[in-house]
């Protein structure tokens, strides 16, 4: 409707932004609600109601270490096309399916490091079934998430030619090539990865 409404914390009205802090933002397809990821503040979910634009209509339920997170620092969050929501934690990487189930995979599972900076969801073709993938960015290297197997592996820089393990993002193509940021250990720079 040419309108902007601002949602933050600190106004009446609908609003109850957990923080001011937004480090990253995702649609949910599959329900319309807006994930947001605050820095050092967990997660919200925003259901926009009838109209987002109605300050009063928002509803917002929050994600926090009280209810599934391994850590309350978010760095990025991300919505599969099935619907679960896959947050980047200072704690590991975090599935949280539609129903609400959570499940965490950290260091203990397989990961480089706890510390998850980013993370994007593929869909791949495994033996005939269609599997969401999710790609954790690390500060130990690249994660691999199967959660249907469930299987975790990591790929670290000597495994997957990157300059260092310290990775700051991860985006897919669409021909599932993984883009790879990096900056750390005096390495920047980006860098593809085509494994699966």
């Amino acid at each position: 409707g040419d309108r902007d409404t601002r949602v933050c914390n600190d106004e009446g009205g609908g609003d109850r932004a957990r923080s001011a802090e937004i480090v990253d933002l995702a649609l949910d397809a599959t329900t319309g609600n807006v994930w947001v990821a605050y820095h050092q503040d967990a997660a919200s979910i925003i259901d926009p109601g009838a109209d987002f634009g109605q300050r009063d209509n928002q509803q917002f339920t929050d994600v926090t270490a009280d209810n599934g997170l391994p850590s309350d620092a978010v760095r990025a969050v991300t919505v599969s096309p099935l619907g679960d929501a896959w947050l980047a934690t200072d704690g590991g990487a975090v599935r949280i399916e539609p129903d609400g189930q959570a499940t965490v995979f950290d260091q203990g599972d397989g990961l480089g490091s706890n510390a998850a900076r980013d993370i994007a969801v593929d869909t791949v073709a495994i033996g005939g079934t269609s599997h969401e993938v999710a790609w954790v960015a690390t500060s130990g290297g690249l994660g691999r998430i199967d959660p249907q197997v469930p299987s975790v592996v990591n790929i670290a820089a000597a495994d997957g030619g990157f300059a260092s393990n310290d990775l700051r993002s991860v985006t897919v193509l669409a021909d599932h090539t993984k883009v790879v940021g990096i900056n750390g250990n005096g390495a920047t720079g980006v860098f593809l990865y085509v494994g699966n």
